[in-house]
């Protein structure tokens, strides 16, 4: 029996960037020739600020609204779920984002069943948001976003922050395809 690896089509080919530029913009990294980056849809300052507000893993529901609102987060603003291990309140590494959820959804779910509030964040948690680069062409960006409501924007594989769908949409060029 062969212990040699075998190497197998990967299906998500199409997802690949087409260009070496294009993979490093969508981490984060150059904007040269970039005439509409996401940089530009960002308030002023917001590459300054913390990031999101990271609420971990296991935290209970509970304990997470409690967290969140301490931090200032507001209704319907995105908020990460990160790795228990994260030891800083606000993510760095992508890798350490697992999902997403808001201060909004998370009390609507103990609203209709209180027993939630005991629930590890894990369990209840929307999937990670897709990400952009703070590099990456609006347009792209926007294909990118796919159905999700909102995509974190990445600096240097970084979680910065995020972008709404309806800010990404004022800015697109008419004609690129939802």
């Amino acid at each position: 029996m062969s212990t040699s690896p075998s190497l197998l089509p990967d299906s998500r080919r199409s997802h690949l960037p087409t260009t070496p530029d294009e993979g490093l913009r969508r981490r984060g990294l150059p904007e040269e020739g970039v005439e509409r980056p996401v940089r530009a849809l960002l308030p002023e300052r917001a590459l300054e600020a913390p990031g999101p507000i990271a609420l971990r893993a296991d935290l209970p529901v509970g304990a997470a609204i409690e967290q969140a609102v301490a931090e200032g987060a507001l209704g319907r603003t995105p908020l990460a779920v990160v790795q228990s291990r994260q030891g800083a309140r606000r993510p760095h590494v992508l890798g350490d984002v697992l999902g997403a959820t808001t201060l909004a959804g998370l009390r609507r779910l103990v609203r209709d069943d209180p027993e939630v509030a005991a629930t590890a964040l894990r369990e209840v948690a929307d999937p990670p948001l897709p990400q952009v680069g703070v590099g990456q062409d609006v347009d792209e960006a926007w294909e990118a976003l796919g159905p999700a409501p909102a995509a974190w924007v990445l600096v240097a594989g970084r979680v910065v922050g995020w972008v709404r769908r309806a800010r990404l949409e004022q800015f697109r060029t008419p004609g690129v395809l939802p």
